[in-house]
């Protein structure tokens, strides 16, 4: 009997495939289908789309994160073309403020006794200062109390080459009206003419009318001055050599005129700490109000010669002065005709070179011819040349 006749067969065969089919469905959802098979090939097809599906998820998640770093690193580098480096800035900030800050008004020296009303204003930019030892010839000054050291150091020292004919410690030559920093006159009023004693040599010729103030100049009283540039900072000690002359017809002077001062600067509060002044037919050395107006020295007045002043001086609140007038050192109150504080007689004058007429910046010093107003009509003088040093023999 044939199998396809036997009911049996038919059943067992039928088992057998049922059974063959639950062991493939078993094992597909284990996936386990042996490769080949037709559901081997489904299982495949899904498994392979599910991984392609994962990787265009990976894909898409990798390429938000590039596009997001790459727009990051854009507006990043957006940023640091549009914002300069702070040091950029700043610079920037500094340039504005020099290009818009105010010029300066022209520094003037005041002077004269308690009824001077000199206006004062700013000062010029410092073209030099003094730097170097102490002379050999001075024992120093103690600097105020809590005061930085001073003390230059010898490197620094502005040393002139002897081969150029000036001698080393020499800082200022003034021989002519450009060798200064400022001439504060009215036109004309300063000439360069031979010297009366000497026509090898040459002289500044001050000749001042009553009527040379402001504004033509820079007050209210009559003046013609040449300033040195600014050079004296806290604690430098310089000596300085002037001389100025007399004509023979020079006249009396009813109230005060000043031939030079210093050292003076900013603030200008005031008139500088020590002139040497012309009072009636004595000429002399006067404080300001921070001594009352005293005088240390006076002497009657020389005409028709050169008179040579020489200038020890410590620029500090608590410096010094020493003078020479025509090569002999005076001593201060020791024939004062003004003397309100009891000063002991000194060759050294212990003093504030440095108070609050002139504490604000770095100082220079003057030469001139400047007197009350409306006690002269016109006056004529000279002045010989300035020198200035950080030794006695470089201004000698």
């Amino acid at each position: 009997m044939s199998s396809s006749a036997n009911p049996a067969s038919h059943l067992a065969r039928n088992l057998r495939l049922t059974g063959l089919a639950l062991v493939v469905t078993s094992v597909a959802a284990l996936g386990l289908v042996p490769p080949g098979t037709a559901a081997a090939n489904t299982l495949g097809k899904a498994a392979t789309g599910a991984t392609r599906q994962k990787k265009r998820a990976i894909v898409r998640k990798r390429g938000s994160i590039v596009t997001k770093t790459a727009a990051a690193k854009k507006r990043a580098a957006t940023r640091q073309k549009s914002t300069p480096p702070v040091r950029a800035a700043v610079g920037s900030a500094n340039a504005v403020s020099e290009a818009t800050a105010p010029t300066p008004a022209a520094p003037v020296a005041g002077g004269g006794g308690p009824t001077d009303s000199t206006p004062h204003g700013a000062t010029t930019p410092a073209t030099e200062t003094i730097s170097g030892p102490t002379s050999a010839e001075t024992s120093p000054a103690t600097s105020p109390a809590g005061a930085p050291s001073v003390t230059p150091s010898p490197e620094s020292t502005p040393v002139t080459p002897p081969s150029q004919g000036i001698p080393a410690g020499r800082i200022f030559t003034g021989t002519k009206i450009k060798d200064f920093a400022l001439n504060q006159s009215a036109p004309g009023a300063v000439t360069e003419v031979p010297s009366p004693t000497n026509a090898a040599e040459s002289a500044l010729q001050m000749t001042v009318s009553n009527s040379d103030v402001y504004p033509v100049t820079p007050t209210e009283n009559p003046r013609a001055q040449l300033l040195s540039p600014d050079l004296f900072n806290p604690g430098n000690e310089f000596w300085w050599h002037s001389k100025f002359f007399l004509p023979a017809d020079f006249p009396e002077v009813p109230g005060w005129m000043n031939v030079l001062e210093g050292p003076y600067g900013p603030p200008f509060a005031g008139s500088p700490p020590f002139s040497v002044q012309l009072h009636g037919n004595t000429m002399g050395w006067q404080r300001n109000s921070t001594y009352g107006w005293d005088i240390p020295w006076e002497a009657p007045i020389v005409r028709n010669k050169w008179v040579e002043v020489l200038v020890h001086c410590r620029f500090a609140t608590e410096g010094f002065i020493e003078l020479w007038i025509n090569g002999e050192q005076i001593t201060f109150f020791k024939n004062s005709p003004y003397n309100p504080r009891h000063e002991k007689a000194t060759t050294r004058l212990n003093m504030a070179t440095e108070d609050s007429t002139n504490n604000g910046g770095t100082n220079f010093a003057v030469i001139q011819s400047y007197r009350k107003a409306g006690i002269l009509n016109s006056v004529s003088m000279l002045q010989g040349p300035m020198l200035i040093g950080s030794t006695r023999t470089s201004v000698e």
